[in-house]
């Protein structure tokens, strides 16, 4: 028996296997506030993020080593993320500093003080998380023209999509069926030809759109200015 990518019978692709030693997104910079630690997962790492005493962004295990409670939901004290469980305080490189129930005088667990850490990087309005324990040594993709006044800028939101990476990559990459998928949404009217620029590197696709006509869709209509230009480019990026 033959089997279609719509048969009930069909085998679903592997699960592509997590590239941890790059660089994501975890959140707008706005979004993590002094005061409130934040959960996350990224490659399936749980993490907490929190601002400490300088109101630097930080990156631990979302697990306190003492009796594995969430560390997110504990609170920040004086730039020290609290346990809900012990009240165990962590600061930036995962040091527990305080444990109230350890009497007076007696030594700090050292086997139990420590989380993992996880590099940050603030940039370009975002907050930048390595899920690997070691960092990248260079820093976070610089988005184009992100403080030229000339450029707008539209963020959506998060969404969340229930598919694999490569799943993600290909829908995002393919422009050719837009026209088909989303109807009205997004390009209407007569196709016409054009020509594109595909630029590789180890961590990266770019393909870039020459002389496209500007889009009619509805969605375009409503989030462009009508006296601009669009250039329209799309990246793939893994760094």
């Amino acid at each position: 028996m033959n089997e279609t990518p719509t048969s009930p019978n069909a085998r679903s692709p592997s699960p592509a296997p997590w590239i941890r030693e790059h660089w994501y997104i975890a959140c707008e910079a706005k979004r993590l506030k002094r005061n409130r630690p934040l959960s996350i997962v990224i490659c399936e790492v749980p993490l907490v993020l929190f601002r400490d005493e300088s109101n630097r962004a930080v990156a631990l295990e979302d697990r306190c080593p003492h009796r594995n409670a969430p560390l997110s939901r504990g609170k920040i004290c004086d730039g020290l993320i609290e346990c809900c469980y012990h009240g165990w305080r962590f600061d930036a490189r995962g040091s527990c500093r305080y444990v109230p129930a350890l009497a007076e005088g007696s030594p700090m667990p050292a086997d139990l003080a420590k989380v993992p850490v996880y590099g940050v990087i603030e940039k370009d309005g975002f907050i930048w998380i390595c899920p690997a324990s070691k960092a990248p040594s260079g820093e976070p993709f610089s988005i184009p023209h992100f403080a030229d006044p000339a450029f707008g800028r539209l963020y959506l939101g998060e969404i969340e999509i229930r598919a694999s990476l490569l799943a993600c990559v290909d829908n995002f990459l393919d422009v050719c069926h837009t026209r088909f998928i989303h109807g009205n949404l997004a390009r209407v009217g007569p196709m016409k030809k054009i020509s594109v620029i595909i630029r590789k590197s180890p961590n990266a696709v770019e393909i870039e759109y020459l002389d496209e006509p500007k889009p009619s869709g509805l969605l375009f209509r409503l989030f462009t200015p009508r006296d601009r230009k669009i250039r329209h480019t799309d990246r793939f990026l893994a760094r």
